[in-house]
This record gives C-alpha cells, structure tokens and sequence, in this order.
C-alpha cells in the first residue's frame, strides 16, 4: 500500500473503510492538530481535531471518489493529501 507524506505526516493515498494518519514529528505530537476533509469541488465534509502519534477515521459513509485531506498545526503550518476512497467490496453494480 502507498503513503504519501509530508515532513513528519504520512496517510494512505487509498483509503477504505478507515483512513490511518501517523504523526511521526515528536513536536507535532505534542500538538492539538486540525484536520479537514474536502471533496474536489472543495466542499468540507468533515472536520475536527486530535492530539497524539495517530488518528483512524472511519469513511465507510463517503462515497467511492477523490477527496483532500487537510492538516493545520496551531502555528498554521498546513499539510495537503489528495486520496482516493474505495469501498472495500469493490462492487460497483
């Protein structure tokens, strides 16, 4: 499976049902870190926060498509990942 990452942040560029973000910058993680979720039309489809080496989001409710996720430090660094969202099953009719 590939990574994408960014300085210190590494996400799956294919996600399934879950989509795992590691934080591996001991400075980072000490910080509260905000994250967003945008489709390509750069709609926000979820967001929120977490604090710590790792976060699992569940994305079983997205449908299959392209998606960015974005990460901001309280400095306001920020951090953009293009994925891609597939269901596991792979079905598509």
């Amino acid at each position: 499976m590939l990574t994408l990452t960014a300085g210190s942040v590494e996400i799956t560029d294919i996600v399934h049902d879950r989509m795992h973000v590691q934080i591996h910058s001991p400075i980072l993680r000490k910080s509260v870190l905000n994250y967003r979720i945008e489709s390509q039309e750069e709609t926000v489809l979820r967001k929120g926060s977490f604090h710590g080496p790792e976060i699992q989001l569940n994305m079983t409710h997205m449908p299959d498509g392209d998606y960015v996720f974005l990460l901001t430090d309280l400095e306001g660094t920020s951090y953009k990942f293009p994925f891609f969202k597939r269901a596991l099953n792979g079905s598509n009719g």
